[in-house]
């Protein structure tokens, strides 16, 4: 009975970040989720760009994924990557237009572990 209680305890607590970066300005912002392999990109401020990830793993080679949050302002979108566990995961927050794919403005590189 003691475990069965501990599992719905665990299944309910929330998800925590294992990393977090942000663009200089605050108009962007990464969250990685290890448990689950997860980026939440977010678009904090109203100023016609959107917000993206720019990331790497190391299970890729040197392969550099954009990871767009285009819907506006306030908002932000959730990915989900399947990865192997202990893969090294790059990523910096970045302001970009998503309709001609560049990017620009981007903030430290975090450096994290599935």
């Amino acid at each position: 009975m003691a475990a069965a209680l501990a599992a719905v305890a665990y299944a309910a607590a929330p998800a925590t970040a294992t990393g977090h970066v942000q663009t200089s300005n605050g108009a962007s912002s990464v969250n990685f989720y290890s448990d689950g392999e997860k980026f939440k990109v977010c678009d904090l401020a109203a100023d016609g760009h959107s917000a993206v990830a720019r990331v790497t793993r190391s299970d890729r080679g040197s392969t550099v994924y954009r990871v767009w949050h285009y819907k506006g302002a306030g908002g932000c979108s959730t990915y989900n990557y399947s990865m192997p566990e202990g893969t090294d995961v790059k990523y910096r927050a970045c302001l970009g237009s998503y309709g001609n794919n560049t990017i620009w403005g981007c903030s430290v590189e975090q450096d994290d572990e599935a």
